[in-house]
């Protein structure tokens, strides 16, 4: 009597019979358990962003103000911040603080930007018109001292006539400064105004700028150097500088 021989199950047969039984035990493994998978799943989602926020609010690299969801965080009205970084690393430190100073109050200096930036600058006007000082521009320099400030604006010739840098100390401030006379316009060469310009250093090898300038008038009537020294120190009084 012959043989009878039993038929062998191809392997593609039994290896997709075998998928189909671990799939199916997978989806009734999460059937089973599908409300503690979700928990766990949420759980480690929510770990994963909190940790981002914790990241975002109080990564300060190098001691600069911390930037969290698009707000810097501890910035007042009076601080002098400048952003000391690059364009695609921004880096905001407070340089020092400012006061309005008597007699004087917040103008526009008549600059805008479109830039996103957290700067603050200030610029104050005096109340009354017969003040030596006329204006007063203050903001953060970045990356330079005020002696490199110095070599720049000796090398560039800003102005019509200006001083060679000379140091002092303004209000307990050390700083470094040049006398200038300059003309608004070139349309009328018999008006001018005169210029302190004055650059005190402070964090990260920067420096913050206090431009005070005089009114406009005849070049015999400007201030001279003596009278504009004389009234800045009540100004300075009112600058805080970080160091």
């Amino acid at each position: 009597m012959a043989k009878k021989y039993q038929q062998r199950t191809h392997v593609s047969v039994r290896k997709k019979k075998e998928e189909e039984k671990k799939l199916a035990q997978r989806r009734a493994f999460y059937a089973k358990h599908r409300k503690q998978i979700l928990i766990g799943i949420a759980a480690l989602v929510l770990v994963i962003v909190l940790g981002s926020l914790a990241w975002d609010y109080f990564y300060a690299p190098n001691g600069s103000m911390r930037v969290f969801m698009g707000n810097l965080i501890g910035a007042e009205e009076t601080d002098i911040i400048k952003d000391l970084g690059t364009s695609s690393k921004p880096r905001y430190y407070k340089l020092g603080a400012m006061e309005t100073p008597e007699g004087y109050e917040e103008g526009d200096y008549g600059l805008t930007t479109t830039a996103v930036s957290f700067d603050q600058k200030f610029y104050f006007v005096a109340t009354d018109e017969a003040k030596t000082i006329n204006n007063v521009y203050i903001a953060g320099v970045p990356n330079k001292t005020g002696a490199q400030m110095m070599e720049v604006l000796a090398s560039n010739e800003m102005y019509a006539m200006q001083t060679e840098a000379r140091t002092a100390e303004i209000a307990g401030h050390p700083v470094t400064y040049l006398y200038a006379q300059n003309m608004p316009n070139s349309e009328d060469e018999t008006i001018y105004y005169s210029s302190l310009v004055i650059y005190a250093d402070t964090i990260q090898n920067s420096s913050v700028l206090i431009n005070c300038s005089s009114a406009h008038a005849p070049l015999d009537q400007v201030p001279t150097e003596e009278a504009m020294l004389a009234e800045v120190e009540g100004i300075l009084s009112c600058l805080t500088i970080n160091k």
